[in-house]
């Protein structure tokens, strides 16, 4: 299985961020305290998703004909994440240390019909990269974590690595993964929403355009945990894509391409602030999919005969008590 190139997109990260102070002011950030010596333990599940879905052509004697194609499957891993704060600098910078262990696999669904014929268009149901992720099944993370939520200095092994090119859905899941929360640049009012135009470069897709959003929504109070808010965010990228065809498979068009990805994250806003400090995660859902549709050519009386493929991840993650 091919190895994508880890390069941290910008554009990438759930929300994007400026130079902040720890002071937790009526009209600041709200940003992450961190006590070195805490402990946290969360429940992490991730399910991946794979769907093909169209029309190839397909030649019988001297007629030309639109054969439908389609092919699903799925599967769930599950882990327990226990974050350990070694120490804590000056700027209020965390070096964490992530274990993941307990892991839980769910046998992958394949559902196919009439899918064979179209080599290197198929998307792979990617089972082999989650069996590879979590052979060891202990897992150690190191890595850095600024006040405002942004993750530095974790490697490779941060997320299970999908056969993808560009590798849009790993590098999503390597930041989403971790039971943290992305802090934007404002601060938390309850029913403010914002959007802004984001600049992307991926490879080889082309005429790239990205727009994210987010919205501060209002959370239930936990006696345990003080009161919560919620972080909702999207984020949106659509460009071109070249032909995928190789010599011996399918032909098709160049095509478009999608991405789209959704946070909703509870987080600690007031009180208690020794459960895991401001700005805590406590649950979050995330989810993202990348879609990629191309028109297949030599149809006849069918101008529109496309096929679609899109891979999908969901993950779900619960403070443990």
């Amino acid at each position: 299985m091919p190895r994508p190139r880890f390069i941290i997109l910008a554009a990438l990260h759930l929300l994007a961020f400026a130079p902040a102070t720890l002071a937790q002011a009526a009209d600041s950030p709200l940003l992450r305290t961190f006590k070195a010596g805490e402990v946290q333990r969360y429940r992490v599940e991730l399910t991946i998703r794979t769907e093909f879905d169209g029309h190839r052509a397909k030649r019988v004697g001297e007629q030309t004909y639109a054969e439908p194609v389609s092919r699903t499957s799925s599967g769930t891993i599950s882990w327990r994440a226990t974050r350990t704060i070694l120490r804590v600098e000056s700027d209020g910078t965390a070096y964490i240390e992530e274990t993941l262990d307990e892991f839980s696999q769910v046998p992958y669904n394949r559902r196919s019909v009439s899918a064979g014929g179209i080599v290197g268009l198929i998307v792979d149901d990617f089972s082999l990269a989650l069996s590879e992720w979590i052979e060891s099944r202990t897992l150690s993370l190191r890595y850095l974590e600024a006040a405002n939520g942004r993750i530095s200095a974790l490697g490779s092994e941060g997320a299970p690595v999908l056969d993808e090119a560009p590798a849009v859905l790993t590098l999503w899941l390597h930041r989403a993964l971790r039971p943290s929360v992305a802090q934007p640049n404002r601060t938390p009012r309850e029913g403010e929403r914002w959007s802004e135009p984001r600049t992307v470069r991926l490879p080889p897709w082309t005429d790239v355009q990205g727009t994210e959003s987010g919205e501060w929504l209002a959370g239930p109070s936990q006696d345990s945990l003080g009161r919560l808010i919620n972080l909702h965010t999207v984020q949106q990228i659509s460009g071109s894509i070249p032909s995928p065809a190789k010599e011996g498979s399918a032909a098709v068009s160049p095509g478009s391409a999608r991405f789209h990805a959704e946070s909703l994250s509870a987080v600690v806003h007031a009180g208690a602030p020794e459960h895991g400090g401001y700005g805590s995660l406590v649950s979050a859902t995330r989810s993202a999919s990348r879609e990629v549709t191309h028109v297949v050519p030599g149809v006849p009386n069918m101008k529109d005969a496309l096929f679609r493929a899109r891979i999908s991840v969901e993950v779900r993650i619960q403070l443990l008590e």
